[in-house]
């Protein structure tokens, strides 16, 4: 039984539930700090601002827990042994080394398009990195903090899908707060196609990207921005493909370090072609902070 409609999980298991839960919001609502270098010049005053980045960032889970049943609260049970047992449970599910955890925040915010209040619901990867100290304020009672790196600093929603036509703009939305495109991001190339290029005219300058071959009725190219793979007829959910399948020699790009990316809000993409009546499929999962 979660005790709010805002309830954190790891790995699917919840952090706010009778048994345990947490204590207050400090320490997971930072934002992730700036990586980057300024450069200075000999006898030039101030310096010259570099180019700057969103770096890895730790979240700090503050928590306490009880002797009580987890789900119910019932404390109608042998304490002492329910604390152990939750404590020993808590440990079991942060501490692991050798993986990174999924961490989901749901949040309570008013739709912009409504205004209405609805849950958004977004996903995290992280790392246990220190914590896990119990300080006790009685036999089953303590509290006490957990720390987790994201070393990938974003939170990210659920992924949305965009079809283009051939010389038909569609307006790409990303509600995210950062720039997409440097992962969860993936466009297809539906045949038939005969050397396609998609171009976001929003940014400045424009991003686009091309892919100079042919596509058959039952061919799709899949672009995945993040491995800078190139993928012919992969099948969904794909590890990567193999090296056969790969058609990045065959892709040209401008604009930006990634094949394609989004803005902040509304993006115009434009799919254009040699020749045929496919179309571009545009999948991503916005980020957020």
């Amino acid at each position: 039984m979660n005790t709010t409609d805002e309830y954190w999980d790891i790995d699917g298991s919840s952090l706010n539930v009778p048994g345990w839960n947490l204590s207050t919001l400090g320490g997971r609502f930072n934002v992730p700090p700036l990586r980057g270098e300024d450069t200075t010049y000999a006898y030039v005053p101030g310096d010259q601002p570099g180019v700057y980045v969103p770096g890895s960032r730790t979240l700090t889970f503050n928590m306490w827990l009880v002797g009580a049943n987890r789900s119910t609260g019932d404390l109608s049970v042998d304490q002492r042994r329910m604390w152990n047992d939750n404590w020993t449970y808590l440990t079991g599910l942060f501490w692991t080394p050798n993986r990174q955890l999924t961490i989901t925040r749901r949040l309570l915010l008013t739709d912009p398009d409504t205004g209405l209040g609805y849950i958004q619901t977004t996903a995290a990867q992280g790392r246990y990195i220190s914590g896990l100290d119990p300080q006790m304020t009685g036999r089953t009672r303590a509290t006490f903090t957990v720390d987790v790196k994201l070393h990938d600093p974003f939170f990210w929603g659920a992924e949305t899908s965009t079809t283009i036509a051939v010389a038909d703009p569609e307006t790409v939305h990303n509600p995210g707060d950062f720039d997409a495109g440097h992962r969860n991001f993936f466009v297809e190339f539906h045949g038939p196609l005969v050397n396609p290029k998609l171009t976001n005219s929003t940014a400045a300058p424009d991003v686009w990207v091309k892919f100079a071959g042919s596509l058959d009725a039952d061919q799709i190219l899949t672009l995945d921005m993040e491995r800078f793979a190139a993928a012919l007829n992969a099948a969904p959910g794909y590890s990567y493909p193999e090296y056969s399948l790969n058609r990045v020699g065959d892709i040209s790009h401008s604009g930006a370090h990634n094949w394609m990316a989004l803005g902040k809000g509304d993006n115009t993409l434009t799919l254009t072609a040699d020749s045929g009546t496919g179309t571009a499929v545009v999948r991503f999962r916005p980020p957020y902070l």
